[in-house]
């Protein structure tokens, strides 16, 4: 299993190693949300196994992310 970077998951390259779905970040179905840690855990969208593991960044992290990469979309967005 995988942790994978907030601000490119949802454009990431996915595949299921159990049932070899593949797909997008964004195809995924959301699983467990840890609040203590802010991970938000992903899980496949034909066998619901979970996939991976996504932590929520922090408002510096966004910031710099923003700066970075003006215009670039992360896909959260919509």
């Amino acid at each position: 299993m995988k942790n994978y970077n907030y601000f490119t998951f949802k454009f990431d390259a996915i595949s299921c190693p159990k049932c070899y779905w593949s797909g997008q970040g964004k195809d995924l179905a959301y699983g467990e949300f840890f609040e203590d840690s802010f991970i938000a855990e992903f899980l496949c969208p034909n066998c619901f196994d979970t996939i991976a593991f996504v932590q929520f960044p922090m408002t510096e992290e966004v910031k710099k992310w923003e700066e970075e990469n003006p215009g670039k979309k992360t896909g959260w967005e919509e």
